[in-house]
């Protein structure tokens, strides 16, 4: 490798390894939003008061019972939470998937520039010994 050109071409794996890490937690919250779709649209299926076990952690679960299957608690920041029906919510989530995924274009558009610059400064690596 040109001496002249490694700091520019660890530069640019590091930036994409970086984009990598980033559009990782990206699908995380994509694949969680999926998973919470589901289950709100499961929720709406369910008769009232129904009994439920819910994670308490490390494979713990409670037993608790469901008095209204057709409302949320959403937290909106700073310990602050705010009730809405499933479908107010259900809406909401598919505006953050959009986001998401719009984000996720870019992102990939963003790789996919970096890429092209390091195969041109590694192409160009090559001529220059020869």
């Amino acid at each position: 490798m040109d001496p002249n050109t490694y700091p520019q071409t660890q530069e640019l794996q590091q930036g994409m390894q970086q984009i990598q890490e980033q559009l990782q937690l990206l699908l995380q919250q994509k694949a969680e939003l999926d998973h919470l779709t589901d289950a709100l649209q499961e929720l709406k299926k369910r008769p009232q008061k129904q009994d439920v076990l819910v994670p308490f952690g490390a494979g713990i679960y409670l037993k608790a019972e469901i008095k209204d299957p057709t409302h949320v608690l959403l937290n909106v920041g700073a310990g602050v939470t705010v009730e809405k029906d499933i479908n107010a919510t259900l809406v909401l989530i598919e505006k953050q998937a959009k986001e998401l995924h719009t984000i996720e274009g870019s992102m990939q558009e963003e790789l996919a520039h970096v890429r092209q610059q390091l195969q041109f400064l590694q192409m160009s690596g090559m001529q220059q010994k020869e």
